[in-house]
């Protein structure tokens, strides 16, 4: 099988690469068969052989208290077999403070000195405290708990607001009853958060990102040390619309706002879709995706696509095949479902005549990949550079509101806003879950551990990992609408306050 097959055809549910299928270059995509600079730290080699082993089918059955010690082992060296050939971060998180040896090492270890029974619950928490360092949105274990992990930086704020005079930043507000108005800030630029400021001035908020709460923060005005009070980021908090999306017009601004991408709302989507279409003669449009954990990133590519033209959304992607995700997607073994997979993909039984010409083309490949690798296992990397122009058609002004809530698909939404050549975004960074996407879930037999695992890396050159995309302007609003429109209406007056 060709690498522009299925999987290509599956970005249309996860990632929606494309809505026509299969064909690369009808969407500016083209295929490498050597690995980039940009993917070194992520793809080890472009194939390799493997050993074709039987991973198990999934089931719905809850862990059970205690497993034999022969089952124990053969689940250690199915999650073994998973983790190496069938997740896509394993060589970069092997590379950034995860030792999968030493986990399979412990794993060992506790069944050795269990004796004839292995509890699981110490089983599965051997697992979690040994994956503690990896920070992967998409990465989750379901057992007798929920862990997920991920781990994202929040910015903390203080009530205080500087202004840069010549190359000095001078508080120009403060709700802190020891720092007033013309003192001097003269600590680390990294405290500094351009925000929301009158035309030919800048203006900054004083705060840290941090993985952990943070209440104060220690930083020097007019030579002295002094603790400040900060909090968690204001927007963090705001609302957004309580429908899937809505549009308004007030005056020459449109207000876009996009509450889910869940496909559940596919109807509704399907509206927001067209209304790009309806928007590209608008002057100035705000993209209100504040609170938006994602769903499926078609929507937000093609909205952006009608309005736009281009919408890029990433520079290089690396999508993994091997037997274990061949496996996974094999009918009657991925019975875990997905809102992206129709149920007739299920059962195994399903004769393929009955089904729509599209999910038989899938199943059918799904099916003959396998057959090919049981002949001849490997693990291969499916390379992808885009090559689609970085700037679109649309001339007005967009600015799109983001902040940590923002997740999964809406942070490719966010990214797709990138190739709007007038475009800004507005709030806080969002979540991290970007670079490595598109899940899918396995079973350990005996315990009946259930791990949801990505199998594609997508790189964007403005995405920073574990901050995920930081704004142009960080703003500690829960207003976010509310201060944009005043800094529009008085682009030489307007003053955030506290």
């Amino acid at each position: 099988m060709t690498a522009k097959t299925y999987m290509y055809f599956l970005l249309c549910f996860f990632f929606a690469l494309s809505t026509m299928k299969l064909d690369a270059q009808s969407r500016a995509v083209s295929q490498l068969y050597h690995i980039p600079d940009a993917l070194q730290t992520y793809v080890p080699d472009v194939q390799r052989s493997v050993d074709y082993i039987e991973i198990p089918d999934f089931t719905f059955e809850a862990p059970p208290e205690y497993i034999e010690r022969a089952e124990a082992l053969e689940d250690v060296q199915a999650l073994r077999y998973i983790l190496e050939t069938g997740y896509c971060g394993r060589y970069y998180w092997g590379k950034h403070g995860v030792d999968f040896n030493d986990l399979y090492d412990r794993l060992n270890d506790l069944v050795k000195s269990s004796g004839a029974s292995v509890s699981v619950r110490n089983f599965e928490n051997t697992i979690i405290n040994n994956l503690s360092e990896l920070n992967d949105g998409h990465s989750k274990l379901e057992g007798f708990k929920i862990t997920e992990f991920a781990k994202s930086k929040h910015v903390y704020f203080a009530d205080i607001l500087l202004e840069k005079q010549d190359t000095l930043y001078r508080v120009i507000q403060s709700k802190q009853s020891d720092i007033g108005p013309g003192m001097i800030y003269a600590g680390s630029h990294d405290n500094l958060f351009l925000t929301l400021s009158p035309k030919d001035k800048e203006h900054y908020l004083l705060g840290t990102l941090s993985f952990n709460k943070v209440e104060n923060l220690r930083v020097e005005f007019d030579g002295t040390v002094r603790d400040v009070k900060v909090h968690r980021c204001k927007i963090s908090t705001a609302d957004n619309s309580d429908q899937v999306f809505e549009s308004e017009q007030q005056g020459n601004i449109t207000y876009v706002r996009v509450s889910t991408l869940d496909e559940e709302y596919r109807n509704s989507l399907n509206q927001f879709v067209d209304l790009g279409r309806e928007l590209k003669s608008r002057e100035l449009i705000i993209y209100n995706l504040v609170n938006n954990d994602g769903g499926n990133a078609m929507y937000p590519r093609l909205f952006t696509e009608n309005l736009n033209t281009n919408a890029r959304g990433f520079d290089y992607m690396a999508v993994l095949h091997s037997p274990a995700v061949n496996q996974a997607y094999m009918p009657g073994k991925n019975l875990w479902m997905s809102t992206f997979l129709p149920k007739e993909w299920l059962g195994a039984d399903v004769e393929i005549e009955k089904l729509s010409q599209d999910i038989a083309q899938i199943k059918s490949e799904v099916l003959a990949e396998n057959t090919e690798l049981r002949t001849e296992p490997i693990v291969r990397w499916e390379i992808i550079k885009n090559d689609i122009p970085e700037m679109g058609s649309y001339q007005g002004k967009f600015i799109t509101i983001i902040n940590s809530k923002v997740g999964s698909a809406a942070i490719n939404a966010t990214a797709f806003t990138k190739s709007i050549t007038n475009s800004i975004t507005i709030g806080e960074n969002t979540s991290g879950g970007f670079t490595f996407g598109e899940v899918i879930y396995y079973n350990l037999k005996h315990s009946r551990l259930k791990l949801k695992l990505p199998t594609k890396i997508v790189l964007n050159k403005d995405f920073h990992y574990e901050q995920g995309f930081l704004p142009d302007y960080w703003l500690d609003s829960e207003n976010p609408e509310f201060e944009i429109t005043q800094w529009i209406k008085n682009p030489k007056t307007y003053q955030f306050e506290y």
